[in-house]
């Protein structure tokens, strides 16, 4: 026997939210001989120094050191048709001065080199249209880190000085570049006489971010204190962080026309892991289905990262890590405190390789973590369902030749952790291995993990996401095993309301309402064997059972509830009335409840969408007000008061039940016609569809705690309503006679009687209809209105005079000692308690 009572909702984000802007550390060019070999084995080769070339190589770096690592950009330019390019720093050695401008003048020392320069720059004065970018590393002639280009549009050259004069306009990148490639990473700078490889696009040759954080002990508080919700949460961690590093690599290809074509970024794990002692501290009664969920997003750290690094125009890359937190709470219902512990590291031969500009843009493998737990600690009896997880997100921004700039998020979720904590009552004992305690808890918890990948543009602020994807997605990496608890007793602030006997009509779990007004589609061939027919495709009806004449032993003849809403939606419709006590759900020992909590109160019509999440889908009822098995009762009270036993081809059978099948279940060609959207199919079904459903609940429903739903289903159906009252605590005691009251208050209530007043007129406009039809069997001298209004009143003052027949007999059980205990209020308050049950009658009363 098992119910949902307390539920909580975390959604707990530790991640990045975007690439902020950094302080950039600018690279420095890399002077040729250190990373090109064959340039020095060609320096004696004048020709092959100045020549033209259709591409050229240029590299920048943060250190020039042999046998060092250092951060490196290379980039392979491709020139324009009729364009060539020349990098002055294979030709450095042989100039005496360079003076940039739009002239720009380079004095040779050596005439050999010179005069191989004049006949191969002389090329561009052969015809109009051609032009060659001379790339400068002299000081004067732009930013010495960019290396700026300048276009050559002419060339003159003087013979006696050895000096060349161009006329040049500097330039950028962007605009001198048919095509480019480009790489990024690590290297090692190979010794002097050593031959080494410019730079491969290799994930060992990788630039590392460091990932290492401590989170702060308070991760996140929140509270609502309203006239009608106190509720709070709070999220601590106990030695919480990460650790580690990513380490990235990078590749471009681009051209002037097409943009980007290649946009590789790699990235690879190394000691990567969290570590979550995670504990959840919550209190009150709040649910937030259907409405909006409170919750929060901020900066928990920001890891300090080293600046990022740019070579400016050409390339400049962001790395930037935060640590954020957020929560949304879905439900709190109760009191407690939950705690565990988890570490999740991702293996090291992990990778991740997007190429941005792909049709296929993701390669990864790996990245699925392993996990370690603590046990699953609670320290109270609760019900509740948590979802939580940490996600350490890594962003690049990088931006090639100043006009193409992407952002690269990487977020690595885990470890995603779902718990659900289900209280509940078993008089034979909750758990297996310890039948004498009937309260209990069961634990369920997994551990998930996911990895994310997004690319996006960013202008102004706005995204532009290009790339979105979920590169894997684990919900059940692991599996606790399943931990039951037993309690002898109940906990502070656990509502178990299985105590009670449930209403069979407004109380069932989750799967047992439903929240949709579409009622096409269902199947009505079968009318005439079913007293109010079932919609077979409702939601509505999953764990549900049909009400059954007392007479009808072969179970064909099946009234069905009709559709209505659950709690948490029922709330958002303003008509309805929520109708709340004075006290709270809870039944432990130490429970006051003193005479100024015994009120049924309804709360105002404005209250607020926050202030209706004091309502929630397991502690409270979608009460129907007019009982769905008061139908069942009145039709069955026919049965056996003024059905006789008959013999004749209408009926079929000399039965009496048979009578009120044919009178209550024939199927009918008349339009019957009621408020839901399809037509009632026989009268059974006519008096159910006016009853509290999905289209008539704003006039003859209402919202009621549990607890209070049951107690009224045991008065109205004659029952004991509280069978261990005598075995209670004086505290209990008084609170169960407290919550009997404000039963009796609720069906005083005048917002309860007027409903119960428009249902019984409803239900009366059927029975008319039923007395002049000519299609079913009517009993000789039976007024269907009539016997109604008489059952009905004796049914429901019947109920009254049971709730104040049980509170006498509850009231013998109490000593005058322990009345004199209780404050003078509380004590009048106990001795009069059957004074609140005396009916209002009629309902109609003022």
């Amino acid at each position: 026997m098992k119910r949902h009572l307390l539920s909580l909702a975390i959604l707990w984000l530790a991640g990045l939210v975007s690439a902020a802007s950094n302080e950039f550390i600018d690279l420095h060019p890399l002077p040729r001989h250190v990373w090109d070999m064959d340039h020095l084995s060609k320096r004696d080769d004048a020709a092959q120094s100045v020549g033209l070339q259709d591409h050229e190589k240029f590299m920048w770096a943060s250190g020039q050191e042999a046998n060092t690592k250092v951060t490196a950009v290379s980039m392979v330019v491709y020139s324009k048709q009729d364009e060539k390019i020349l990098d002055l720093d294979k030709v450095a050695f042989a100039l005496e001065s360079v003076t940039c401008g739009d002239k720009m003048v380079l004095k040779f020392n050596n005439k050999l080199f010179y005069a191989a320069a004049k006949f191969a720059w002389n090329w561009v004065n052969y015809n109009d249209l051609r032009s060659f970018v001379v790339v400068a590393n002299w000081k004067g002639c732009g930013d010495p880190k960019a290396r700026n280009p300048w276009v050559v549009s002419n060339a003159a050259f003087a013979d006696k000085t050895s000096t060349i004069t161009l006329d040049s306009v500097q330039s950028t990148w962007q605009k001198v570049s048919n095509s480019y490639n480009m790489d990024f990473g690590d290297i090692v700078l190979g010794s002097g006489g050593k031959s080494k490889r410019w730079l491969d696009f290799d994930l060992s040759k990788a630039f590392t971010v460091d990932l290492s954080s401590s989170f702060p002990s308070e991760i996140a508080n929140w509270s609502m204190t309203t006239p009608y919700v106190d509720a709070y949460l709070a999220i601590e961690c106990e030695d919480c962080g990460t650790q580690g590093t990513l380490q990235f690599a990078g590749h471009i290809e681009g051209s002037v026309f097409g943009g980007i074509d290649k946009f590789e970024v790699s990235a690879t794990p190394h000691g990567i892991a969290a570590h979550l002692g995670l504990s959840l501290t919550f209190h009150g009664e709040v649910d937030f289905d259907t409405l909006p969920a409170p919750g929060d997003e901020f900066t928990l750290l920001e890891l300090p990262l080293p600046s990022g690094w740019r070579v400016p125009g050409v390339l400049q890359f962001g790395p930037n890590v935060k640590i954020n937190a957020g929560y949304t709470i879905e439900r709190i219902v109760g009191d407690a405190r939950v705690s565990t512990g988890i570490t999740a590291s991702v293996p090291d031969d992990s990778v991740a390789k997007v190429d941005l500009a792909s049709k296929n843009p993701v390669e990864i493998s790996g990245w699925i973590p392993e996990i370690e737990t603590d046990p699953l600690e609670v320290s109270v009896q609760i019900d509740a369902t948590a979802h939580v997880y940490t996600e350490v997100a890594v962003a690049a921004s990088i931006e090639v030749l100043d006009e193409n700039g992407v952002n690269v998020e990487i977020g690595i979720k885990v470890p995603d952790v779902t718990v659900t904590a289900s209280a509940g009552y078993n008089v034979d004992g909750f758990c297996d291995n310890d039948t004498g305690k009937p309260f209990g808890l069961k634990l369920d918890a997994s551990l998930g993990a996911s990895l994310g990948l997004q690319g996006y543009t960013e202008l102004k602020g706005d995204k532009d996401v290009f790339l979105d994807v979920t590169l894997y997605e684990t919900p059940a990496l692991y599996t606790f095993p399943q931990l039951c608890l037993a309690f002898g007793k109940q906990s502070p602030g656990a509502c178990i309301p299985e105590q009670h006997t449930f209403d069979p009509d407004d109380s069932y779990p989750p799967g047992g309402y439903t929240d949709s007004e579409d009622d096409a589609g269902a199947n009505i061939a079968e009318r005439s064997l079913r007293l109010a027919k079932r919609d077979e495709k409702s939601a509505a009806y999953l764990t549900r059972k049909p009400y059954l004449l007392g007479c009808d032993e072969e179970k064909k003849h099946e009234i069905w509830p009709q559709k209505y809403q659950k709690p948490t939606s029922l709330r958002n419709k303003l008509q309805v009335p929520i109708m709340k006590p004075g006290m709270g759900c809870g039944e432990d020992e130490d429970e006051e409840c003193p005479a100024s909590t015994w009120s049924m109160d309804k709360l105002p019509d404005t209250l607020t969408k926050a202030d209706r999440a004091l309502v929630t889908q397991k502690g409270w009822a979608s009460e129907h007000i007019y009982e769905g098995n008061w139908i069942r009762d009145f039709i069955q009270h026919l049965v056996d008061e003024k059905y006789p036993a008959i013999d004749g081809s209408t009926v079929g059978d000399d039965t009496k039940c048979k009578g009120a099948v044919n009178t209550f279940g024939n199927k009918l060609g008349v339009v019957i016609d009621t408020k839901t959207p399809r037509d009632a199919g026989n009268y059974s079904e006519a008096l159910m569809q006016n009853l509290g459903t999905t289209w008539t609940s704003g006039e003859r429903m209402a919202l009621l705690p549990q607890i209070q739903n049951s107690m009224k289903y045991d008065i109205f159906n004659g029952n004991n309503i509280d069978a261990s009252f005598s075995k209670k605590t004086l505290n209990q005691r008084v609170c169960s006679l407290g919550r009997i009251a404000t039963v009796c208050k609720y069906m005083n209530h005048k917002a309860i009687r007027d409903r119960m007043v428009i249902t019984n007129n409803a239900l009366e406009a059927v029975l008319d209809q039923l007395q002049t039809s000519s299609e079913v069997y009517k009993p000789d001298g039976l007024d269907f209105k009539t016997a109604h209004q008489k059952w009905f009143e004796d049914m429901y003052k019947a109920g009254f005079e049971n709730a104040r027949t049980r509170l006498g007999t509850y009231l013998t059980s109490i000593t005058s000692a322990e009345l004199d205990s209780l404050d003078p209020d509380t004590k009048a308050a106990v001795q009069n308690v059957q004074d609140n049950c005396k009916e209002v009658w009629p309902l109609d009363s003022a």
